[in-house]
Formats: C-alpha cells, sequence, structure tokens
C-alpha cells in the first residue's frame, strides 16, 4: 500500500451544484512539467422532460479545447451536444481528433464530424456497444457488443461494416487496436478470454486467458497489452505472449484502464477508488478515493501525464 505522502489527497470539499468545483490534488512528483495539478469537478446528468411515461434522454457533451489557465490550470467550455434516448457506454476520437465516436444501449454507433458537426448514425448491432477503438491514423475503427461479435466498419463510408467478427463464444466486452502493426486488434470477452486477430484477414491468431472487461495496447510501442478482470490487471508481453506483469490492489471489479502517452505508467479505476501504477514494478504510487459518486471510466490527458480524467455517474473528475 501506498504511504500517506505517496496519495492524492483532497484538501477541499464542495457541496454537489451544476458549475464547476475546484479542489487541490497533491500530485506529488508525477512526470510532467508541472509540480502540481488541480481537482475539477463538473456535474453531467441526464435530461427528463419530467413527464409521466417519457422516456430519459442522455447527453454526450462536447466542450472546448483544454487550456492553460493561471489559476487553475484548466477550462472547460461546451461547444455541442449530441442527445440519444438511450445511455452512451463508449466514446473515442481518431488519431487527428477530427471524428468522434459514441455507442452504447441503442446499438448504434453515432459518427460526429467535428469539423462541421455532422453526425452520421450506423446500426448493425443486435445489442448494447460495448466498446469503439479507432485504428491509428485511419477513420477506419472497431465495435465490440453484447451480442458476441465484433465489426469493422470506415467512417468514411459508414454505412453498413466492412468485416465481422463472430468467434467469440460470449459477449465482447472491450477492443483495441495495436498502435503500430494495422492490421492487429485486440478483443476480451466476458468468459475472461482474450483473442488477437489479424483483421485484414479475419483471423483469429492468438487466444490468451486473463481479460473480461477491458483491453488496451501500450502507446507508441505496443510491445505490451493491459487488461482488467474482476479487481486484477494483468500487463502481457506481446511478444512472448505470457502475462509480465499483475497488479492487484483493487478490492473491487476494476471498470476502466488507460496508458499515459510515454507507455510508462497505466491508471486503473473501481468504483470507489482510482489507481496510478509505474509498470516498470507494478507497485501502485497514488491513490484517489471517490466522495461518494461511483468512478466509471478514467484516461489521462494525451502529452500531459499530470492530469487524469476520471468519470462518475454524475460528475467528470479531473
Amino acid at each position: 500500500m501506498p504511504t500517506q505522502k505517496e496519495q492524492f489527497l483532497r484538501t477541499t470539499s464542495f457541496p454537489q451544484q451544476d458549475n464547476v468545483a475546484v479542489q487541490t490534488l497533491d500530485m506529488l512528483n508525477l512526470p510532467a512539467a508541472a509540480s502540481s495539478g488541480d481537482f475539477f469537478r463538473m456535474r453531467t446528468q441526464a435530461d427528463s422532460s419530467g413527464n409521466v411515461g417519457k422516456k430519459e434522454s442522455y447527453t454526450l457533451k462536447l466542450n472546448g479545447k483544454v487550456c492553460d489557465n493561471k489559476l487553475n490550470g484548466i477550462s472547460f467550455n461546451e461547444i455541442r451536444k449530441l442527445h440519444t434516448k438511450s445511455k452512451l457506454l463508449c466514446c473515442h476520437f481518431n488519431s487527428q481528433g477530427e471524428l468522434l465516436d459514441a455507442a452504447g444501449q441503442n446499438m448504434k454507433v453515432h459518427i460526429w464530424e467535428l469539423g462541421n458537426y455532422n453526425v452520421n448514425t450506423v446500426e448493425g448491432h443486435t445489442h448494447h456497444v460495448t466498446d469503439v477503438r479507432f485504428r491509428p491514423d485511419s477513420t477506419v475503427f472497431a465495435t465490440s457488443s453484447l451480442d458476441r461479435t465484433v465489426k469493422i466498419w470506415d467512417a468514411a463510408k459508414p454505412s453498413n461494416p466492412i468485416g465481422d467478427i463472430v468467434e467469440h463464444a460470449e459477449q465482447v466486452m472491450s477492443i483495441d487496436f495495436h498502435p503500430t502493426k494495422v492490421g492487429l486488434l485486440s478483443s476480451c470477452d466476458s468468459n475472461d478470454e482474450i483473442r488477437l486477430w489479424d483483421v485484414n484477414r479475419g483471423d483469429c491468431k492468438l487466444i490468451l486467458k486473463g481479460g473480461s472487461r477491458q483491453v488496451r495496447f501500450q502507446p507508441q510501442l505496443g510491445d505490451l497489452l493491459a487488461s482488467s478482470t474482476e479487481n486484477n490487471i494483468n500487463i502481457f508481453d506481446v511478444k512472448t505472449n505470457s502475462i509480465q506483469k499483475k497488479l492487484q490492489g483493487h478490492i473491487k471489479d476494476v471498470r476502466s484502464i488507460c496508458w499515459d502517452m510515454s507507455g510508462n505508467y497505466l491508471a486503473s479505476a473501481c468504483e470507489d477508488i482510482a489507481r496510478i501504477w509505474p509498470v516498470s514494478d507494478g507497485k501502485c504510487i497514488y491513490e484517489l478515493f471517490s466522495s461518494g459518486n461511483k468512478f466509471q471510466s478514467c484516461t489521462f490527458r494525451p502529452g500531459h501525464s499530470q492530469v487524469l480524467v476520471i468519470s462518475s455517474d454524475e460528475f467528470l473528475d479531473v
């Protein structure tokens, strides 16, 4: 367990509110130019008409670019919204930041063109979409679903999938493209099975055990593959197809994992705590505890290892 000095510390508490509240975190010695960071809480919630019998609508908000601010470090400005009639479960930008895919319980994929804010919606899955990931430097993306399939799409011609992967025997929970090997895709299912695919041929290259919630390749090199299963995180060596490290310490199921852009650090989140791990030794060095709202996912701000964004039921924590 990390010492008290090594933990993220909340120094101020704020009542829940619709605008942004700020708490200071002791960022200690995270590998970045800034010596300290700020904690932001942004509230998000489903819109409801309040009329009996009317379904809630859900909103994906696109915020203006994150920019430096002398006082607080980060600011957000809402510029667009995407409304759906059911919950969104996943989203992903392409490498150039020109496209944003979002999907979830309505079995549809919403492709948002950020240059003109047009939205194309495509269908193909027969159950909830669990994950969506773009291939690096491409308009091609993949989706996974509880219908036990993985589908390959091209956002430039999105009307129909350009590939289908149907060999999983259980619900497919997550997918990720390799950062340099263009045709290599990883997937995991609810039976703790990880598969590596050649999507150009549609062939399964390898089956591993040890991932039932999420899979993420190490950025840039792709030498490592992180997976989460129950309350554990496995780090696979892609070359030897063996587990290099097991990251243990979470009590509850790990809901989300993400790499920083250097590939040296991994963040993880279960419902009540987020952790940061250096993959060199696999020992947790920082912890951030939830103040009541259950954590759902986490991601590093690209190029800024000191900024970790964590989503919960109603808030974004930065």
